[in-house]
């Protein structure tokens, strides 16, 4: 049995209407990929805080993130996939933007193993609002009462 595993991350940021947002991205190219939030496959000898800034870095082109805590690890069944692996075990990590940022840009990847010229239109989204498609969102109400005890 082969796994494989990605990193998730909730990466909020405190806006000025005292409240969190949440980053969150579509992929201009595909739209059935749905609203997804920074992610990606670890690479060899990456550990799991290497791997959420690099991605957070290659789908967003910005820098000023800190890495806050790994949230927890949802394991699933890819059998009957496309996917060459048996098995996808996801580990959810918080991030925090330092600083201030735009709220909505375009960014696209310039380097990154086999994602180098995918399009992301980005923004952030307020909290109570934000939506991500499949089940990325397990997560997000600890992630956001975590942050809530670190403020």
């Amino acid at each position: 049995m082969s796994v494989r595993q990605r990193v998730v991350s909730y990466v909020l940021r405190w806006s000025t209407l005292d409240s969190w947002e949440v980053l969150t991205f579509r992929h201009i190219d595909i739209p059935e990929a749905g609203v997804q939030v920074p992610g990606g496959g670890v690479d060899s000898g990456e550990t799991i805080a290497e791997e959420a800034l690099r991605e957070y870095y290659e789908e967003t082109g910005l820098d000023g993130v800190e890495f806050g805590e790994v949230l927890g690890t949802e394991v699933q069944s890819l059998s009957g996939t496309d996917w060459c692996e048996d098995v996808q075990a996801s580990v959810f990590c918080l991030l925090f933007v330092q600083g201030t940022s735009s709220t909505e840009w375009r960014h696209i990847v310039s380097d990154g193993a086999g994602d180098a010229g995918l399009r992301f239109h980005c923004r952030f989204v307020a909290a109570e609002r934000t939506q991500v498609d499949f089940g990325l969102e397990y997560y997000l109400p600890l992630a956001l009462q975590r942050a809530n005890e670190l403020r």
